[in-house]
């Protein structure tokens, strides 16, 4: 319906050859009715078969009545012209063939045997004809067989689709065959005067001969070679032809090490409605007495007089099955865990027992290949030894790769600590049995660690051709192969100090193998550094050296470098040099220095340290374990005339990390002297005078030491005319300068 005031619509339609078609409702007529509810609908076409070979129909489907009503009331007749679509052609496709409906279903299937085995063929027609049809039977070698009745079939056009029987019966023709079954044809010939049914049609059939003895046939066999990574081959075993007894085949490996199969044996029940050989054969007792074995493979209490299963049964690993049914045996190779390579073995059927002397004995054998997965790779080189500077060795081994079913492989090595070992090339992608060769390089981790045994664990990745399953299987464990390595360590903890080019080293005191050994380097007691002269009377003349560490520490060091004082048991402790850092230290010393004048004239110099407890301070850690850090010692000056004085630095580590906690050097040095022993006298301006006692003039004499004095020095004072005038004491003690 559209929306221009229409409310509803009645259309009947009706199919013009209702003996065609219908509408699905069953009529050759359908009502359709629209409204605001329901504004579209479909109808359905439902073809008739007439089993008619009548080739292709058109039919019409065309309106008889349409009304349209308005929401006014009103109404109008629709004409075919208003009507879009209508009248509608649909063509029926018929699919009906003259032919011949042939079945041997009540058969295993279309054979026949000399011992006198038929096979009933049930015909009908394929389509109804025009007339009645006789179908003439024709066994097309009467060598093998005959029918028993029905020569000639007939079909009307009522009884067209009902099945007839025909029994064809095997015939024995006393001459032995080289094969076990004959082929020939039954041909049935079809005639009519509807001419679509002049037609013949062959159902061929094969003949059993019972002069044959060979009846036993292995099949579809998948492969002739397992492997230990678990693939399997299956054949079906199964007979040529229905034996006159019951015929049991055990099936046995020569190897169940390498290979094996899943059932023990099979057995094919001639007659399956006489159950006697089963129930209790003179081969094997399955059931007792007064028991059967059931389609579960159970024996069970009663008796049974028919084999109704259809499926195989497996009972005690042996498989049960009619004569005309194939079973399927698998064959599978076990993993030992044994390197033994490749090896074969064979698996035999049979040989037969049978209560027919003619079965008995039947043997068949199948020789296989089986892979073994434990020898894939072997190793050439199993320990190894390097240093851990630049040191390398080699690391062969062999990839086997003789399974069929390999396509490659990929072998690693497994680092078990990579921060000690490189493996170069870290793997090798291989297609055929090959040699390969890695390299195994010590990382230098500039630790005093001591030598280090480490493993690698050789790795295979094994990818199968396409279509195994699985795909791929990774191998670590299941190899246990591995290599050791000995990493010699070449690292020594200690203080390295240089000046001037050259080097020394104060290596730690407990050493062992790995270690520098003290022929080459002993401890040091102290050390005299070429340059190691200060000068009291310049800051800018000091001694200088580096200094760093020998291998990364574990834990930070701290580097301590002070002075020994002078005189620390006997008057005013002092110093003569003291340590002060360039960069990447803190200094601890302060000092003061005192510029000293008389009588306008420079005297002497004299640095003061405050704090005698003072220290430099150097840190090391990993990040700058090997770099060098400049010391400078300046010279101090005490303002006495010493001479040049010798004075100790002590460096002195402490740590966490117990090769460098502890470690201690002293360094030899001197401070030059610039101050030299001597006293001076002078008179101020205006005390040059003296008088006698009536004019009151007094002259002073000034006088001092220019250096400290080691201990008191006394003056002695004179006159050369004590008449005149002479000093008011004669002796004058000064103890400081």
């Amino acid at each position: 319906l559209s929306n221009n005031g229409v409310s509803s619509a009645v259309l009947i339609l009706k199919i013009s050859s209702s003996d065609v078609a219908l509408f699905s409702t069953g009529s050759s007529t359908i009502t359709v009715e629209l409204s605001s509810s329901l504004v579209s609908d479909s109808v359905t076409v439902v073809f008739q078969d007439n089993y008619d070979v009548d080739g292709n129909e058109d039919i019409q489907i065309e309106s008889t009545y349409a009304v349209v009503y308005y929401d006014s009331g009103d109404s109008i007749s629709l004409s075919s012209s208003n009507l879009d679509g209508l009248p509608a052609t649909i063509t029926k496709i018929d699919d009906d063939s003259a032919g011949l409906d042939l079945s041997t279903s009540k058969c295993s299937k279309p054979q026949t045997s000399e011992d006198g085995m038929s096979c009933e063929v049930q015909l009908r027609l394929s389509s109804k004809p025009e007339s009645s049809v006789s179908v003439d039977v024709e066994v097309l070698d009467t060598l093998y067989a005959y029918y028993s009745e029905n020569e000639t079939v007939a079909f009307t056009t009522t009884t067209w689709n009902k099945y007839q029987t025909v029994t064809i019966i095997g015939k024995d023709c006393d001459t032995v065959k080289n094969d076990p079954v004959s082929s020939y044809g039954i041909m049935f010939v079809a005639s009519s005067s509807d001419s679509s049914y002049d037609l013949t049609s062959t159902l061929n059939f094969t003949h059993g001969d019972n002069d044959y003895v060979a009846i036993l046939d292995v099949t579809d066999l998948t492969g002739d070679y397992t492997d230990e990574f678990g693939l399997e081959q299956t054949f079906d075993l199964g007979l040529d032809f229905q034996p006159s007894a019951d015929i049991y085949f055990p099936i046995n490996s020569s190897d169940n090490s390498e290979g094996m199969v899943d059932v023990n044996g099979v057995y094919f029940i001639c007659d399956t409605s006489n159950l006697t050989t089963l129930l209790n054969s003179q081969f094997m007792d399955i059931c007792q007495d007064g028991e059967y074995l059931d389609c579960s493979g159970n024996c069970v209490t009663g008796t049974a007089s028919y084999w109704t299963c259809t499926d195989v049964v497996t009972a005690f690993d042996i498989s049960f099955v009619t004569w005309d049914t194939t079973v399927s045996v698998t064959v599978m190779s076990k993993d030992d865990a044994d390197v033994d390579g490749t090896q074969y073995y064979t698996i035999t059927i049979g040989p037969g027992k049978s209560t027919a002397d003619a079965y008995s004995g039947i043997t068949k054998y199948l020789t296989f290949t089986s892979y073994d997965n434990d020898n894939l790779v072997s190793l050439y080189t199993t320990a190894c030894t390097l240093a851990e500077k630049l040191g390398e060795c080699e690391v062969g081994a062999r990839v086997r790769m003789q399974d069929p079913r390999i396509a490659s492989a990929l072998l690693y090595l497994i680092v078990e600590d990579e921060s000690a070992l490189q493996v170069t090339p870290s793997s090798t992608y291989l297609t055929q049995t090959s040699d390969v060769n890695v390299t195994v390089s010590a990382v230098n981790n500039f630790i005093d660690n001591g030598d280090q045994n480490t493993k690698l664990t050789v790795g295979l990745n094994v990818t199968f051709s396409s279509g195994s399953q699985p795909a791929t299987i990774c191998f670590t464990q299941a190899l246990n192969l591995s290599v050791t390595v000995l990493i010699i360590d070449d690292e020594t903890a200690g203080l390295q100090l240089s000046q001037s080019g050259e080097t020394w080293r104060q290596l730690k005191a407990i050493r062992d193998d790995s270690d520098e050994t003290f022929d080459d380097y002993p401890l040091l007691n102290n050390l005299q550094l070429p340059v190691n002269t200060t000068y009291e009377y310049s800051k800018n003349e000091t001694v200088e050296f580096k200094i760093r560490l020998t291998s990364i520490p574990t834990s930070p060091v701290f580097v301590k470098i002070f002075s020994d004082a002078i005189n620390p048991n006997g008057g005013d402790a002092r110093f003569e040099g003291i340590p002060f850092t360039s960069s990447g230290g803190t200094n601890g010393y302060e000092y003061v220095s005192e510029t000293i004048y008389m009588n306008g004239n420079h005297i002497a110099n004299i640095d003061t340290v405050q704090n005698i407890d003072g220290y430099a301070l150097l840190v090391y850690a990993e990040a700058n374990y090997s770099d060098y850090q400049t010391v400078s010692i300046i010279g101090l000056d005490d303002a006495v005339d010493d001479y040049t004085v010798p004075y100790n630095i002590t460096i002195q580590l402490t740590s966490t990390d117990s090769n460098y906690d502890g470690l201690a050097l002293t360094l030899l040095l001197q401070n030059k002297d610039d101050d030299e022993a001597g006293w001076e006298v002078f008179v101020e301006d205006g005390e040059d005078e003296c008088s006698e006692p009536y004019y009151s003039k007094t002259a002073y004499i000034n006088f001092f030491l220019t250096v400290e004095p080691k201990s008191t020095v006394l003056f002695y004072l004179s006159s050369s005319d004590t008449v005149e005038a002479g000093p008011d004491t004669t002796f004058v003690a000064i103890d400081k300068y």
